[in-house]
């Protein structure tokens, strides 16, 4: 999979409330080949926009991104919030789950250095973690990124 595709993931198995269901995720690529294991960089997205307006749980999330439905292949309006960022898919355990993943589109270069700058001033991503992502979006030409401090 390359680095800035939106994928659909069926039968999601790690769902948070036991249910297995597609879930739309954009792939940032992977941990140090030096780590062991090397884990997988994922964005998940949400539909449930409504959540992100005034007087809802998420109206104070800042660092989100919005899609148009047909926008990089998103099917439907979503969102990306960094706050829910994942890197909690060994590569092994994710490969495994490749017949259910289907890339539906990618995202600009614009909108990865955006989702990168979020990820950068998020202080609960730990430095190493954006290092690699950073390394990542360079292997593609997205350049001219902040370090971590």
């Amino acid at each position: 999979m390359d680095i800035g595709s939106v994928f659909r993931w069926d039968y999601y198995p790690k769902q948070k409330d036991g249910k297995l269901k597609a879930r739309w995720f954009v792939y940032l690529g992977l941990s140090s080949i030096l780590s062991n294991p090397q884990n997988v960089f994922l964005l998940p997205s949400t539909t449930q926009i409504e959540l992100y307006k005034k007087g809802n749980r998420r109206q104070n999330h800042k660092k989100i991104r919005r899609f148009k439905n047909g926008t990089c292949g998103f099917e439907d309006e979503s969102i990306i919030d960094i706050h829910f960022f994942e890197n909690n898919w060994i590569l092994d355990e994710f490969n495994k789950y490749s017949l259910n993943m289907e890339v539906k589109g990618k995202i600009s270069n614009n909108i990865l250095t955006q989702l990168y700058n979020f990820i950068l001033t998020d202080y609960y991503i730990e430095k190493i973690i954006i290092v690699d992502i950073r390394r990542n979006l360079n292997s593609i030409g997205v350049f001219n990124l902040k370090k971590p401090n």
